[in-house]
């Protein structure tokens, strides 16, 4: 509706893709963004955001564990109890990420 919302990357819980937008989770409240995922992903890394999916970006600040699910999949649990499945070609990189040096 033409407002513009100022929100700190720290109060971002996770991002979501959405064909030509994005979706930022943060304080309960969702604002979406005309931007990739990628131009975010590069963007917000240096602030703790890592990629665990195609469509989702995670602060690592907010990620209480991570589950083993089926078949090597794994899922993230965010401290508000949301679960996102974690892509297998990204699993690697959130293990680095949170500071695991053996890829599992």
């Amino acid at each position: 509706d033409g407002r513009i919302f100022f929100v700190k990357a720290s109060d971002i819980e996770w991002i979501e893709a959405e064909e030509k937008y994005v979706i930022l989770h943060a304080r309960g409240q969702k604002h979406m963004i005309r931007q990739s995922i990628g131009a975010l992903e590069e963007q917000l890394a240096p602030a703790g955001f890592v990629r665990i999916h195609r469509c989702h970006l995670i602060n690592l600040e907010s990620l209480l564990e991570v589950q083993p699910w089926s078949h090597g999949d794994c899922v993230a649990v965010l401290k508000s109890g949301t679960q996102l499945n974690v892509g297998r070609n990204y699993k690697e990189k959130l293990l680095q990420a949170m500071g695991d040096p053996a890829p599992q």
